[in-house]
């Protein structure tokens, strides 16, 4: 014995919650049994026993999952828990994690609810935006339910108080039992082919999974769904949920409560109408004060008793333009003007007849075509040449030609150029 290893207690605590959760069997599963030890702390933990006649285990439902419960578990409930089971290393205490509960004995209509309700959701018959806004006032209120429940007198009673004078249509049926459904289904579809309800209430009072049973039908649903008129589901007390109330365009917690979604209190929209009419009257006053004080103004404004002060200002502006105007034009005829002048200035001073004035000839041919060189094949001697002066033209004969210049000859031009920068030829 000497030659056992000693385990320490925390260890084996951990090694038994390790060997716990490697078993995939205790994962995940339903454990029925009778509640016991049922304890709710104020961090919205509960914590409790299960038992059957021969054994107790532990558990525990955090707040997350408990939130979820649809009813208050009490000792002596017979229950069905969906859980993982798991060791509590501190306690030495093996206990099962839940995280779901339901009452035993309902677990198949559990789960065909479950099941039918992912069904039409995932079709779209839950969307918010297929569903049909209430009528504000109705004119005909379509009631399907039983006709000797305390439903219909609840939804009667409700209506006389908030609408006195409505109007009702009440199609009888069966509300529960086999063939519930098929009833109320075909209430919905009566109702539809009149078409003088402005709304439909389909309900019925509270009860267990069972008596509700007939409002999670299927093709129910489907009838809600493809309703023309309306429909306010009222199926047992505000706790209460079923696939009717999903599928219908309103879901009321009570049949009272359908009949107050139904219609507005009378005396409540009378004074609602009498409170728009005062505020209309109090605005259109405030209109008709301010107009006046407008009118009042206008009647007062010179503008309007002298209309020709409207034009005193124009006028000015406009003589003040046309001034800017003539003197801009007068500016712009001088400018012109001066240049105009400059230009025929020195258009004269370049025009051939001044160099003719001064002494100068141009030589041409007898056609007209200016000679510039004495080795041209016009001015062989003998040639007829036409010399151009400042006051007429004379026909020359040319007898002899010299490539050289006269020795007299002088250079008016340079030596204008000489004089002009101030040099002197003898330089």
């Amino acid at each position: 014995m000497s030659d056992l290893p000693v385990v320490k207690v925390s260890d084996l605590n951990n090694y038994m919650a390790r060997l716990i959760a490697a078993q995939s069997v205790l994962a995940k599963m339903r454990v029925e049994g009778e509640l016991a030890n049922v304890r709710h702390y104020r961090s919205g933990h509960w914590y409790f026993s299960l038992r059957d006649e021969n054994s107790t285990v532990s558990c525990v439902m955090f707040k997350g999952q408990a939130s979820s419960l649809e009813f208050k578990p009490q000792d002596g409930q017979k229950v069905v828990v969906l859980c993982r089971a798991g060791f509590y290393e501190r306690d030495g205490k093996f206990q099962l994690y839940v995280q779901s509960m339901r009452e035993a004995g309902l677990g198949d209509l559990y789960e065909a609810y479950a099941k039918l309700q992912k069904k039409l959701e995932k079709e779209g018959l839950f969307d918010p935006r297929r569903k049909q806004p209430l009528p504000r006032l109705p004119r005909r209120i379509g009631v399907v339910t039983s006709p000797s429940g305390a439903v219909i007198r609840d939804i009667i009673n409700v209506l006389t108080r908030r609408w006195p004078g409505f109007s009702l249509l009440l199609f009888p049926c069966q509300v529960q039992g086999p063939g519930a459904a098929v009833t109320i289904q075909r209430g919905i579809d009566v109702l539809n082919e009149r078409g003088d309800c402005d709304v439909i209430i389909v309900g019925r009072g509270g009860g267990s999974m069972e008596d509700l049973w007939a409002f999670n039908d299927e093709q129910l649903a489907r009838t809600i769904a493809a309703s023309r008129t309306p429909v306010i589901s009222a199926v047992g007390h505000e706790t209460d949920f079923t696939i009717a109330d999903f599928v219908a365009d309103m879901r009321a917690p009570t049949p009272s409560a359908a009949a107050e979604l139904a219609v507005p209190v009378k005396e409540d929209m009378i004074m609602g109408i009498m409170d728009v009419r005062r505020r209309l009257e109090d605005a259109l006053v405030r209109q008709l004060e301010s107009a006046k004080k407008a009118l009042s103004r206008l009647e007062s404004s010179p503008y309007l008793n002298q209309p020709i002060r409207l034009l005193e200002g124009s006028r000015q502006r406009l003589d003040q333009v046309n001034e800017r105007m003539s003197r801009s034009v007068m500016q712009m005829w001088k400018e012109k003007s001066q240049a105009l002048a400059t230009a025929c200035h020195r258009l004269d001073a370049l025009s051939p007849l001044k160099v003719l004035a001064r002494g100068y000839g141009l030589v041409t041919t007898v056609k007209g075509e200016p000679l510039t060189s004495v080795q041209s094949k016009s001015a062989v001697p003998g040639s007829e040449l036409d010399i151009i002066l400042a006051d007429g033209r004379l026909r020359c004969e040319v007898t002899e030609r010299d490539s050289g210049l006269p020795t007299d000859f002088v250079d008016t031009t340079s030596s204008s150029q000489d004089e002009e920068s101030g040099n002197s030829t003898d330089n």
